[in-house]
C-alpha cells in the first residue's frame, strides 16, 4: 500500500501537474470558444483517466508510459462525437463528488540561482514609498551643499553626498544606498496611473461633484503608502517563478496563478478572506514598482525594469506577464532549444539554477525575514563535496558566515547570535528543513557569542525528494492546527 501511495503521490505532484498545463494550452489552442465549466471538466476528466491507468498499471505490476497514456486522453479529447462525450459523462459523473486534496500540488520547481541571491532580496525592502512626501529631492540637497561650501559640488562630492544622505529623490526614483549599489524605487508609472484616473474625474465634474481632486490628491499620498514589500512579497514571487517553470509557457507571458494557490505561497489559510486582499495587495506592488540598481564601484545601471508588466485577474485567478530576467536560465527550460546557440545556452546558465520545494512556501507564514531567508541560502547551497552522503548534502561554515547570509540586522553581534541559535534554528529543525547540526544545539546556546561566532557548524539537509516528502508531513500537520 505505501508502494502505491509513493508512486501516485509522485505522480500527481510532478507529471499530473505538467499534463494538465498540456491539457489546458491545447484546448486553449483547439478549442478556444469551450466554455471554461466545459474546459475544467475535461481537464479533471483526463487526469482521472490517466490516474486510472497509473493504477491499473501497478495492479498488473507494469507501468503504462506517460507518453502512451497521454495519446488515448489526446484521442479522448478530438473525438467526432466530441460535444456528446461531453454531456454522457457530465451525466455519469453528476453523482461522483471526489474529495477534494487538503492542499494543491505543491512540487518542486527549479528557480535561477542568480534571481534567488541578487533580486529577489531586494522584496525585503519595507515602507519604500511611506515618507513620499517627506524624502529630500537630491537637487535640494545638492544646492544646500552649494550654499554651504561656496562652489559647485564636484561629481565625486555629489555621489559622497548621496551615500551620505542615504535615501532621497532623483530622476523620478526614491534611491537607497546599501553598501556597494544604490536601488532607485520608481515611482512616476504609478503617480500618472493615479493623475489618468483624476484627469476622468475631471472631465466628469459635473456629474460626480462629490469626487473632486483635493481628495483624489490625498488619495495619491495614500496609494503610495500601501506600495509595499515585505517577506510575503518575496515569497510570491518564488511561487510566481516556480509557475513558470512548471507551465512552460514561451516568453513568460500568459502565466495562470490560482488565487488560492497564491494564498498558500504567502503561507496563509485560504479560507481566510483577508488573505486573498493580501494577495492582491502584493500583486499590486510588483505590478507598479519599477526598479534600478547602480553600482558604486562604476556607476554603471546593473539592472532594471518590473517584476510584473501586466495583470488580468479573473474570478479563480490571475493571468501575469512576467519579466525574464527574473526567469533567468530557467526561460531555456520553457523554449525549443535548438532556438539557442551552445554559446547563449552557456552564458544564460552560468547564472545557475537549485531545486526550490513550493511546499516550503506553504510552511513559512510565521517566519521572520532572517529565517526565510537562511532557509533560501540552505536550499540553494550544494553543500561540501567532500562530506555529502547518500541520505544528506553538508554545509560547513564559521557561524558568523551563516549570521550574515541570514540577514540578521542587529547592531550587536551577541544579539545577532541569540537570535540564531535560539529561533533560526530551532524553527528550521523543527520544519525538517535541516536534518540535524553538529554541534549540536544545547552546545551553541552555552557557548558566548565571540566564540560562537568563530565556530565551525556543520548542518544536514536531506536530499530534495526525501525534503520534500518531510515538508508535505509538516504541512499536513500545520494545516491540522491551521495555518496563520
Amino acid at each position: 500500500m505505501e508502494k502505491i501511495y509513493d508512486h501516485l503521490n509522485k505522480y500527481l505532484n510532478k507529471e499530473g501537474q505538467n499534463l494538465k498545463h498540456e491539457i489546458h494550452r491545447w484546448l486553449n489552442k483547439n478549442r478556444p470558444k469551450l466554455e471554461k465549466k466545459d474546459r475544467d471538466f475535461l481537464i479533471n476528466i483526463s487526469l482521472e483517466i490517466w490516474l486510472m491507468f497509473e493504477i491499473r498499471g501497478l495492479f498488473d505490476k507494469k507501468i503504462i508510459t506517460q507518453k502512451k497514456t497521454k495519446k488515448i486522453i489526446f484521442e479522448f479529447l478530438q473525438d467526432e462525437n466530441f460535444e456528446k462525450i461531453i454531456g454522457e459523462l457530465n451525466k455519469a459523473t453528476k453523482l461522483i463528488r471526489l474529495p477534494k486534496p487538503l492542499f494543491p500540488s505543491l512540487p518542486v520547481v527549479k528557480v535561477d540561482w542568480t534571481t534567488s541571491t541578487d533580486l529577489l532580496p531586494l522584496f525585503l525592502t519595507k515602507g519604500i514609498f511611506s515618507k513620499f512626501n517627506t524624502i529630500p529631492h537630491i537637487n535640494d540637497i545638492i544646492n544646500k551643499e552649494e550654499k554651504k561650501i561656496g562652489r559647485k559640488p564636484t561629481a565625486k562630492e555629489k555621489r559622497d553626498l548621496e551615500v551620505r544622505i542615504g535615501e532621497y529623490r532623483k530622476d523620478g526614483h526614491i534611491w537607497r544606498e546599501f553598501s556597494k549599489f544604490a536601488i532607485g524605487f520608481g515611482y512616476e508609472h504609478f503617480t500618472e496611473y493615479i493623475q489618468k484616473i483624476e484627469k476622468e474625474y475631471q472631465k466628469k465634474e459635473e456629474e460626480v461633484k462629490p469626487f473632486l481632486f483635493p481628495g483624489t490628491k490625498r488619495e495619491i499620498g495614500e496609494k503610495l503608502k500601501k506600495v509595499r514589500l515585505y517577506k510575503k512579497g518575496q515569497a510570491l514571487a518564488y511561487g510566481i517563478l516556480g509557475e513558470t517553470f512548471l507551465q512552460k509557457q514561451k516568453e513568460c507571458n500568459g502565466i495562470s496563478l490560482l488565487k488560492e494557490n497564491a494564498v498558500y505561497y504567502i503561507g496563509r489559510n485560504p479560507n481566510s478572506k483577508s488573505a486573498y486582499h493580501e494577495v492582491k495587495e502584493i500583486l499590486n506592488s510588483l505590478r507598479w514598482l519599477e526598479y534600478r540598481i547602480v553600482s558604486r564601484d562604476n556607476l554603471k545601471i546593473k539592472a532594471w525594469g518590473n517584476f510584473i508588466y501586466n495583470i488580468l485577474e479573473k474570478p479563480k485567478e490571475y493571468v501575469l506577464d512576467i519579466n525574464s530576467i527574473y526567469v533567468g536560465c530557467i526561460q531555456f527550460f520553457t523554449e525549443d532549444k535548438k532556438l539557442r546557440s551552445k554559446k547563449e545556452r552557456k552564458e544564460l546558465f552560468s547564472r545557475g539554477y537549485f531545486n526550490f520545494p513550493m511546499k516550503a512556501l506553504a510552511i513559512s507564514g510565521d517566519y521572520s525575514t532572517s529565517t526565510q531567508e537562511f532557509r533560501n541560502y540552505l536550499l540553494r547551497e550544494k553543500g561540501n563535496t567532500h562530506l555529502k552522503t547518500k541520505e544528506y548534502k553538508v554545509l560547513s561554515q564559521k557561524i558568523g558566515v551563516y549570521i550574515r547570509k541570514a540577514c540578521l540586522i542587529y547592531k550587536r553581534r551577541n544579539e545577532n547570535y541569540k537570535e540564531f541559535v535560539d529561533n533560526i534554528l530551532p524553527v528550521l529543525i523543527r520544519d525538517k528543513f535541516i536534518a540535524k547540526i553538529d554541534p549540536p544545539l544545547n552546545k551553541l546556546k552555552a557557548l558566548s557569542s565571540k566564540t560562537g561566532y568563530e565556530t565551525n557548524l556543520r548542518i544536514y539537509m536531506q536530499k530534495i525528494e526525501e525534503l520534500d516528502k518531510k515538508l508535505e508531513q509538516v504541512l499536513r500537520q500545520k494545516l491540522g492546527n491551521s495555518l496563520v
